[in-house]
C-alpha cells in the first residue's frame, strides 16, 4: 500500500483507545511520517489517547528471596537474576553490571536520549547472598560493546526462562521491588533515582503511591512515639 496520513491514521486507529499500543502506534508513524515528507502530522496527535498503565502487585522480599533460593547457581541466568534483584538496574543492562569490594556496582545506563551510555555506580539492597562468582550470558565490557537488538533477544529468552520458576513473574517487577525496598529503607529520592538511572521526576511519577504510603506509615510511627511519650511523662507525674 502507498504509505499515505490516511493509512497511519487507519491504523492506528485499529488499537483501542487509552492502550500502549494505541499511543506507541501514533509515535512511531508521526517519526515514520516526517520522515517520508508527509504533511498533516497533526491528525495523529488528535487520536493520541492517554494511557495510564494498570498497577501490578509486586512479589514480597520473601517469595522473591524463596525463588533466589531455588535457581541453580551454575545456569547461565542465575546471576544476572540475583544482580537484577540486589542492584535494581534495567535487565538490559545487568549484562554489564560489575560488583566492586565494598558492595556497590559498576553498571552501565543504557537509557540516555541522545546520548551515548555511561557508567554510573549502582546500591546494593541485597535478600540473599551472592549465590556464585559472575556470569553472564553476554558480558558488555564498555559503553560501546552495547547492542540493543543483542540486548533483546538476551532479555526475552531470560524473561521466559523466569516465567517458567515464576509464572506471572517479570523481569521489570525485580527492578521496581529493589524501588520499593530503598523506600522502605529510608533511600534519600535523589539518590535512589541515580542508582537506578533515572531522573528524579520519573522516580517519584513511578513510586509515588508507595513513597506516600511510606510517608503515612512514618508519620503514624513518630506520632505513636510521640503520643506515647506523652503518655509516659503523664504517668510520672502522676506517680510524683
Amino acid at each position: 500500500a502507498t504509505l499515505t496520513m490516511d493509512l497511519l491514521v487507519a491504523v492506528a486507529r485499529k488499537r483501542p483507545e487509552g492502550s500502549r499500543s494505541r499511543l506507541e502506534a501514533c509515535k512511531v508513524f508521526k517519526r515514520l511520517a516526517k520522515l517520508s515528507g508527509l504533511t498533516e502530522l497533526d491528525r495523529l496527535d488528535a487520536i493520541r489517547t492517554p494511557y495510564e498503565p494498570a498497577s501490578r502487585d509486586l512479589p514480597t522480599d520473601e517469595e522473591i528471596a524463596t525463588l533466589l533460593h531455588t535457581l541453580d547457581p551454575g545456569h547461565r541466568f542465575s546471576w544476572i537474576t540475583w544482580a537484577l534483584t540486589t542492584y535494581g538496574c534495567r535487565p538490559s543492562e545487568v549484562f554489564s553490571l560489575r560488583v566492586s569490594p565494598d558492595g556497590t556496582a559498576r553498571v552501565i545506563t543504557v537509557k540516555r536520549k541522545g546520548k551515548q551510555p555511561v557508567w554510573r555506580t549502582a546500591m546494593p539492597l541485597p535478600l540473599v547472598p551472592e549465590p556464585c562468582d559472575r556470569q553472564v550470558p553476554w558480558d558488555v565490557r564498555k559503553p560501546n560493546d552495547y547492542d540493543s537488538m543483542e540486548a533483546k533477544r538476551l532479555t526475552d529468552h531470560w524473561a521466559k526462562w523466569l516465567k517458567a520458576r515464576a509464572p506471572g513473574l517479570r523481569l521489570y517487577d525485580l527492578r521496581h521491588s529493589w524501588a520499593i525496598r530503598s523506600i522502605r529503607a529510608n533511600v534519600p529520592t535523589g539518590l535512589a533515582a541515580r542508582c537506578m538511572g533515572h531522573d528524579i521526576a520519573v522516580h517519584c511519577s513511578t513510586y509515588h503511591h508507595a513513597m506516600q504510603q511510606a510517608d503515612v506509615v512514618a508519620f503514624m510511627a513518630a506520632r505513636f512515639k510521640l503520643n506515647t511519650g506523652i503518655a509516659e511523662s503523664s504517668d510520672k507525674r502522676a506517680g510524683a
